[in-house]
This record gives structure tokens, sequence and C-alpha cells, in this order.
């Protein structure tokens, strides 16, 4: 039997729907503005985790039963409607 793969486990929990709003790689925790417009921070399991997330994607979290992210699922980007100022234009 070799070592347990952390994202092949089923999720505790899932927050969905969240847009990330900065990332610190040292203390392992990101973050994100949730779909109800909230600020959370949720620490990650280990580095590997946040590999290959940047600021300002969407995102699905799966947490364990401590509430540290083992997975991180990033969604298609929203589109922009026609019209609508950029942020910072």
């Amino acid at each position: 039997m070799g070592p347990i793969n952390l994202s092949e486990l089923p999720a505790a929990s899932t927050v969905t729907g969240s847009t990330v709003e900065s990332i610190d790689s040292r203390g392992l925790s990101m973050t994100v503005q949730t779909a109800r417009a909230e600020q959370a921070v949720y620490v990650g399991h280990d580095l590997e985790v946040l590999k290959g997330v940047r600021v300002g994607e969407h995102v699905s979290l799966e947490l364990d039963v401590e509430g540290r992210v083992v997975k991180i699922i990033q969604l298609a980007p929203v589109p922009e409607e026609e019209g609508t100022p950029k942020l910072g234009a």
C-alpha cells in the first residue's frame, strides 16, 4: 500500500465560486472572496496544493475535516459583459 494522495479523498466540505485575492506560499495560505462577497483565509495542506493557482482566478476549494485545503479546482473565467468597465481601468 502506497502513500495516500489527499486530492483523491472525499472532501469534508467544498467552498465554491471563490476568487483568489492573495497567496502566501510561506504560510501555505490563500485569501479568497467568496460567492457571498466575504473575505476568507484558507490554509493549504501542503505547498503542492497551491501550485499553479494565481491571484484573480475563480476557484472551488475542497477542504478536509480540519478545514485545510486539500484540492483547488480552477474554474473557467467569468465572461465579461460588453460595456462593463474593467477593474483598474
